[in-house]
């Protein structure tokens, strides 16, 4: 998936949720941050552990990480 691809489904998904369900643009920017220094992210930028598209999961404001053992999204807005 090209940026541009990935952009816009990021923009469609924001869009079908309600803002009230939607992390901050800085807690979405943050919580990307997480999932690409992580060794579980694989390179079609989905979660090895529980197979999202993080892109998605990291829009939503109720969404954990699902790393083993560890809620790395902890304390993020």
């Amino acid at each position: 998936m090209s940026k541009e691809e990935r952009e816009a489904l990021v923009r469609q998904s924001r869009s079908l949720l309600a803002p009230s369900d939607c992390c901050s643009d800085k807690g979405y920017e943050e919580r990307l941050r997480v999932c690409n220094s992580c060794e579980g992210l694989l390179p079609s930028e989905t979660c090895g552990y529980c197979g999202c598209f993080v892109h998605i999961r990291a829009l939503k404001k109720d969404a954990s990480c699902p790393y083993p053992g560890e809620n790395k999204w902890s304390g993020l807005s």
